[in-house]
């Protein structure tokens, strides 16, 4: 089976369309991965602020109140994006949120965000001490004129999440390169990438999709290798990226190599996590799955079919499921304004989820409170702070106005 694969992979991808990689990915460990620059110690240097307030709550978390002298009477609540499980608790100053936060303070916006009570895959944490915030700011600063929900990436499902079972509470979304498809779906990409991955470059990473051995180190034995295999043979890539359900992000070979490092990195440094949560169960089934070409004529049959015979199977158990459907999967019942901002080439959270949120929303016939946005560029969360505050601005006229942006 491995031989016929192989065999197949030397001739699969004769006149692809986009350049093989020419240069090596970079091996540095995916952003979203590692410490995104996490510190304790988050008070700012911004002369816009009168108060900053910080503590924690009995859970463990901890928060921080940003009030500026000139408060219009809003406030912003901001949800992280994912922090490696292995972490401390702090503070985020990933995101490039530090100067988003003073922008929104410039023009008379508070700002409150909390550090989550743990690490990893925390959206049930997340939307708890989120919500948490409110009460303490309106104890601690004041009831606010306007409370608003900001996040990026996992942060934006969590903010998704809290609008979602808090209706009425809140008055805009704003949810930034967030896997709004569900993390289910999210779940399924990452795993089917490891997955042929493992198929087209079998015993390059130590373990499988569910199984990493303990005190492997992510970038001699997973990213350094990967990338090397790539490199000495990259039909594999190719065919994975032509496969409907490992999308890769990118435009050319590096990007694409790119994409598919920070999806097995993803895996290698989130499995253990998401199996905590899950006692242990399997939340990723691809028993029955039919890997197909993402388009007919992407890829001879005979190529599409050796994938399917060389594709390592696992089964979900039913609770390990639920709890993904719990944390989360959105229901698409959009009682506020809701805008949406993603790079169309995502390496970590595909550009897909967008289309899968859309499709959600329209279902429940509440496609007139959303507004999606789109960057043509590679990266994950790779906004420019003008692009995320003047979509917050946007954001903030519609629920006052009740007057919709322009795309």
């Amino acid at each position: 089976m491995r031989r016929s694969l192989s065999i197949l992979l030397a001739v699969a991808l004769v006149g692809c369309a986009e350049q093989l990689p020419t240069s090596p990915a970079s091996t540095a460990t995916p952003s979203m991965i590692v410490p995104q620059a996490l510190k304790a110690n988050l008070s700012s240097t911004s002369s816009v602020w009168s108060r900053q307030i910080t503590g924690e709550t009995g859970s463990g978390a901890l928060y921080a109140f940003f009030v500026p002298a000139n408060w219009n009477g809003d406030v912003v609540y901001y949800a992280h994006g994912i922090v490696d499980a292995a972490l401390p608790i702090a503070l985020p100053t990933g995101d490039g949120f530090p100067d988003v936060r003073d922008a929104l303070g410039a023009r008379g916006y508070a700002v409150a965000y909390s550090s989550f009570a743990e690490n990893g895959w925390a959206v049930k944490d997340g939307v708890e001490s989120t919500h948490k915030l409110r009460g303490l700011f309106n104890d601690k600063v004041g009831r606010p004129e306007r409370s608003f929900l900001m996040g990026t990436s996992m942060g934006g499902l969590v903010a998704q999440s809290i609008a979602e079972k808090h209706k009425k509470q809140y008055d805009g979304t704003l949810a930034m390169c967030a896997p709004l498809g569900g993390a289910i779906e999210e779940v399924n990409y990452i795993a089917n990438v490891r997955v042929l991955f493992d198929a087209m470059y079998p015993g390059v990473i130590p373990g499988d999709v569910l199984h990493v051995p303990a005190g492997i180190d992510l970038n001699t034995q997973v990213l350094g290798p990967a990338q090397a295999a790539v490199m000495a043979n990259p039909t594999g890539l190719g065919i994975i990226a032509r496969i409907g359900q490992t999308p890769l992000a990118g435009a050319d070979g590096t990007e694409l190599a790119t994409s598919l490092l920070y999806a097995i990195a993803y895996d290698v440094r989130g499995i253990d996590d998401f199996l905590g949560r899950t006692h242990g169960h399997s939340m990723f089934d691809n028993s029955a799955t039919v890997y197909a070409a993402a388009a007919p004529g992407l890829l001879p049959d005979a190529v599409v079919d050796a994938v399917n015979a060389g594709a390592g199977r696992f089964t979900a158990t039913k609770d390990a499921l639920r709890y993904l459907d719990r944390y989360y999967v959105p229901d698409g019942e959009l009682d506020i304004p809701t805008l949406t901002l993603h790079t169309t080439r995502d390496p970590l959270v595909p550009f897909f989820h967008e289309a899968s949120f859309a499709k959600l929303v329209s279902h429940e016939h509440d496609s007139r409170q959303l507004l999606q946005r789109s960057f043509d560029r590679y990266g994950h969360c790779a906004f420019s702070t003008t692009e995320m505050v003047d979509a917050f601005q946007d954001l903030a006229r519609w629920a006052k106005t009740g007057l919709k942006p322009a795309a």
